[in-house]
């Protein structure tokens, strides 16, 4: 350069270089789900996780604070750094860290695994010297307390669908974590407030939504019974696994509900423990508030369970009938003397038939049908066994394919398809472009000779290009040319080919689109290199000598050939 060049830069000693800026514990899940405790240290500067690992100490602090001459007893004491003394770390637990390893091995965020089953908080540790990348050194002894993250309290319903046999175990497994007993609530709905349950609900058919909970929920159409199960609780962060049997419920007898099927449940599982003085009285507006047990909030399952043998499958035919298959889900066979009916919106039944040998009755259209009389259910009952399948459900239809299908209506034979492509794809501004397009008929019937159509160009701003009328020949093959000007624009182009309607007395004439075409019109464009830039130095060497370092270029074509002959600048930036 003409001048010299001079800048102050702040550079930092060995023990300014590098700290621990921030941790953070939290729950990290899994590929299975499993909640487990993390603490992430960030730091200004690098480190290898492995030396981090090895000087970095965790104790779990006890829960009080012990009295001294100066203090009293504090309960549930909230540690700070300072208050940590070599007095308190022998009441305290020495917890184990597990590194767990990143993608680079020199990073400045660091990941370590730990088992804490008590609430309470950590005291971490790093002391003074820790070694970092360049040859920077902590400068003095790092301390944190921090708060041990809880291991979520957690209830499932395992297993999908809502289906269970009647002729198999009738029970539901149940996996929770963190609580000692689960409250059961069972809803069983009456066969006679079908109607209501798909009228009045929405979503799928395990997990139905009232539409208007606040106004219309389970309590309006179910006898509701409710049982508290205790848990094999080993501890809060392994998941316990128990079941829920429904062989009471369908034996539970009902004297304002004469009819005897039973296999239509909705299930809450809650978490509930043992009132305490914590707790306080029960909320006398709650619907479920029991003076012995305490729920945990928002720790809960739910699930609609039809507990039948009679599997149906139900087809809608072009004709608008409905024809029903029933079969038994424990031996896969149809089932005969079935009483299958079409419930309608006010609880009537539309139409009453028996299934034969083969398990299928047939229904007539009932479209027509509205208001109070609309369909909105099939019921299906053999002596004491009922199912029944909502009407219009989206989570119902049965799925074809094992892939995204499509195609054209096969009733629209006698339209028209084009195919249209060029001789390149490819152009420069000026060129002219070489179109040409079949035209067949989808049943591969019918004259196509002299039927007029149109040709469109429009250039990648969307304005028209060329426009030409052409007429079919025989075999539904045309050609042309449009010339394309230096002063176009470039990018993509779309050429379209419509079908000219003609005119009748009442309408005007309209185009109807037949098939379209895209092409490009590109400037030249130079040979693309690709260039890779290497040092000598290894990327963790952290301070190096100016004068050791080289940097290596590779140039390579596009293509991947050596590019010679190339004429290359560099430039550095210095960095601190």
């Amino acid at each position: 350069t003409a001048k010299a060049l001079a800048e102050k830069v702040r550079v930092p000693d060995a023990l300014t270089g590098f700290q621990i800026k921030e941790v953070d514990p939290t729950i990290v899940r899994t590929e299975e789900g499993e909640p487990q405790q993390f603490v992430f240290i960030d730091t200004e500067g690098y480190v290898a996780g492995p030396e981090l690992a090895k000087h970095l100490e965790a104790w779990l602090l006890p829960l009080d604070k012990p009295a001294t001459a100066k203090s009293p007893l504090s309960e549930d004491h909230d540690w700070s750094a300072g208050e940590v003394t070599a007095d308190v770390l022998k009441l305290a637990k020495r917890i184990p860290l597990k590194h767990v390893e990143a993608e680079a091995a020199v990073t400045s965020r660091h990941s370590f695994q730990f088992l804490v089953e008590e609430p309470g908080r950590l005291y971490l540790r790093v002391p003074a010297g820790l070694q970092a990348l360049g040859g920077f050194r902590l400068a003095k002894e790092w301390q944190a307390v921090i708060s041990t993250p809880d291991f979520p309290q957690e209830i499932e319903i395992l297993g999908k669908g809502g289906l269970l046999a009647l002729n198999g175990e009738r029970k539901l497994s149940i996996k929770s974590r963190g609580t000692s007993h689960i409250r059961y609530t069972v809803a069983r709905v009456p066969a006679g407030q079908v109607n209501h349950l798909v009228n009045m609900t929405e979503g799928d058919f395990e997990s139905p939504q009232f539409q208007a909970r606040w106004l219309f929920n389970e309590q309006n159409i179910a006898r509701i019974s409710r049982t508290i199960q205790p848990v094999a609780l080993k501890n809060d962060y392994e998941a316990n696994y128990s079941t829920f049997d429904f062989s009471p419920e369908l034996q539970r007898p009902d004297a304002s509900d004469p009819d005897a099927s039973r296999g239509l449940f909705f299930i809450t599982a809650q978490a509930v423990h043992p009132r305490t003085d914590d707790d306080g009285h029960p909320d006398e507006d709650e619907d479920d508030a029991d003076p012995d047990w305490a729920i945990d909030q928002e720790v809960n399952a739910r699930r609609f369970v039809l507990m039948t043998d009679l599997g149906l499958l139900v087809k809608s035919s072009a004709d608008q009938s409905t024809d029903v298959f029933v079969q038994s889900i424990q031996r896969g066979e149809p089932v005969a003397g079935v009483q299958v009916q079409v419930l309608a919106k006010n609880g009537e039944f539309l139409d009453t038939q028996i299934t034969g040998a083969d398990g299928h009755v047939k229904f007539p259209p009932m479209e027509h049908l509205k208001h109070e009389k609309e369909p909105v259910a099939l019921i299906a009952r053999l002596g004491s066994d009922l199912s029944f399948f909502p009407a219009k459900r989206p989570d119902r239809l049965l799925d074809f394919s094992r892939f995204d299908t499509d195609g054209i209506l096969a009733s629209e034979r006698e339209a028209l398809d084009a195919y249209l492509f060029t001789e390149r794809g490819v152009y420069r501004p000026g060129d002219t472009v070489h179109l040409a397009a079949i035209v067949r008929q989808r049943d591969w019937q019918g004259k196509l000779g002299g039927l007029p159509v149109e040709i469109q160009v429009l250039d990648s701003h969307d304005v028209e290009v060329d426009s030409q009328r052409l007429a079919l020949s025989d075999d539904g093959y045309i050609t042309w040319d449009c010339a394309t000007d230096e002063a176009n624009p470039t990018g993509t182009y779309q050429a379209t080919l419509y079908l000219i309607q003609p005119k009748s007395d009442d309408e005007e004439g309209h185009r109807q689109f037949l098939g379209r075409t895209a092409f490009r019109v590109e400037d030249f464009q130079p040979d693309r290199m690709k260039l890779a830039t290497e040092f000598n130095t290894p990327a963790d060497a952290g301070w190096v000598n100016g004068r050791d370092v080289r940097a290596t270029a590779t140039v390579q074509t596009l293509f991947g050939f050596a590019a010679a002959d190339r004429r290359l600048k560099a430039k550095m930036n210095l960095s601190p």
